[in-house]
């Protein structure tokens, strides 16, 4: 039970931080604060950058993508410390998330390939440093089927801030 509601919960919790980077604070009727408030300015501590994905999924799922990806990175209570993202193929519908710990959220992967979704049954196998996320895990479809991910995010220097 606790897979499934993992399934159902990581994919949205990544677009809510996504949706909600991007939504200001209506305010209080127009009075102006004498200093901004996080919400009035956008997600305090929160940076995205580019990056690098190569992953293979193999087993029960079969995938390979090479190209671009993205980390966001949090400094906001309760939300994870980070967020590696990709999305390939027609429309981005296939997506490979990498949470590193924070807030209720454990360090975890969670993909979506062809409309089947899989995730990690915790963390062992998913390595997390400034630069570089990888995870080699076996992951669990919500149909109990199975897969192999095994998946490097390279996040060198130049990438872009967004406050």
């Amino acid at each position: 039970m606790r897979l499934r509601r993992a399934l159902l919960v990581l994919p949205s919790l990544s677009l809510a931080l996504t949706l909600g980077a991007c939504s200001g604070d209506d305010g209080d009727g127009g009075q102006a604060d004498p200093a901004p408030s996080p919400s009035a300015s956008g997600p305090v501590g929160d940076a995205e950058k580019g990056c690098t994905v190569e992953l293979t999924v193999s087993g029960g799922a079969e995938a390979t993508y090479s190209g671009e990806a993205r980390v966001i990175r949090s400094a906001q209570e309760g939300q994870p410390k980070a967020i590696y993202m990709a999305a390939w193929g027609k429309d981005d519908q296939n997506t490979l998330n990498v949470y590193q710990a924070g807030g209720e959220i454990e360090t975890s992967a969670v993909l979506s390939l062809d409309g089947a979704n899989f995730a990690s049954e915790g963390s062992e196998g998913i390595e997390i440093t400034r630069r570089e996320a990888t995870a080699d895990l076996p992951l669990t479809g919500a149909d109990d089927t199975s897969a192999d991910l095994a998946a490097t995010f390279s996040c060198g220097r130049g990438g872009k801030s967004r406050q």
